[in-house]
């Protein structure tokens, strides 16, 4: 008997466990790594005798690549606007329903002003060996990307959009390529997703919500997308995104809306129309190989030379 009330004890215990972790919400910490726009230096926190990054937290689950709510909760709470060039790391706990992750950005619009950031002072890496991080794991890390600013030095395969100036420059071009349309910029351009193998961009115009991409330009896997998207879309137009404008060199494109993505919410049938429809496309585009082949060679050759 005394047994059996032991186990029935210990069942009851492993359950309500069970339901505290099923239903305590999430919590996601970013601390940010934010570059110094003109020198080798990054912001560190002191909080007395402990030193680190800045951190920010958010009280829900927030994904690996949605960058615009980990900037928009980085802008509020330092009250500059930045961009976010990639992540260093990132950590999921389902256990404790816990995310920890370290962003690495850029200040938007550098001005003097950045010297009186409030939430922390700028270190450079004589300072920053000769402190203490409260995360010794993060000291490693922040060292690493001083030594990457003082040699100005990328690693090659870093895509272009974690780089620094990125955004500025593509944000010109957009701009650039809205005033050849005669459209109007509306909102500030937003982030849709931010990955290793690409980025998305968006931007509410007079001409409605138009849609950017970048991929990488130094990896094999890759064609030139821009350009065979091109292609493809003047045989399938009901079928492929309105390319409005593309720049072959650094593989980007911009494109007019092409609906809301359907994300994990799309039933079985509508997925199996959706492969079949692609299946389709592309059993259509074989009797087209020849000319998206010359298409595409004589963009490679011109762009080699």
């Amino acid at each position: 008997m005394a047994s059996r009330q032991i186990l029935q004890e210990a069942l009851k215990y492993q359950t309500n466990r069970f339901s505290m972790n099923l239903f305590k919400p999430w919590k996601s910490h970013f601390y940010v790594l934010l570059l110094h726009p003109a020198d080798a230096k990054v912001l560190r926190q002191t909080n007395y005798d402990q030193y680190g990054l800045p951190v920010v937290e958010v009280n829900q689950h927030v994904q690996l690549f949605n960058v615009e709510v980990i900037k928009a909760t980085v802008e509020q709470t330092l009250g500059f606007a930045f961009n976010v060039l990639h992540y260093a790391r990132y950590q999921i706990n389902k256990k404790q329903r816990q995310v920890q992750g370290i962003y690495v950005l850029e200040l938007l619009e550098p001005h003097p002003a950045t010297q009186n950031v409030q939430v922390g002072t700028w270190c450079d890496r004589p300072t920053l060996e000769g402190l203490s991080f409260t995360n010794p794991s993060h000291q490693s890390i922040v060292e690493n990307y001083l030594i990457e600013l003082e040699n100005e030095s990328t690693p090659p395969y870093r895509p272009a959009w974690a780089r620094l100036g990125w955004f500025r420059e593509v944000s010109a071009w957009i701009e650039a390529q809205l005033e050849i349309f005669g459209y109007q910029q509306i909102s500030p351009i937003q982030y849709v997703t931010s990955r290793s193998i690409s980025c998305i961009l968006k931007v509410e115009t007079t001409g409605g919500t138009l849609f950017f991409k970048e991929i990488p330009t130094c990896l094999p896997l890759f064609c030139n997308e821009p350009r065979v998207t091109q292609a493809l879309a003047r045989l399938f137009p009901q079928h492929l995104p309105t390319i409005l404008s593309i720049d072959s060199q650094h593989h980007r494109m911009l494109t007019a809306d092409f609906g809301k993505p359907l994300g994990n919410q799309a039933s079985s049938k509508m997925r199996q129309e959706i492969h079949r429809l692609f299946a389709q496309v592309q059993i259509q585009s074989i009797k087209h190989c020849d000319r998206l082949l010359n298409e595409y060679s004589s963009l490679f050759f011109a762009i080699s030379h």
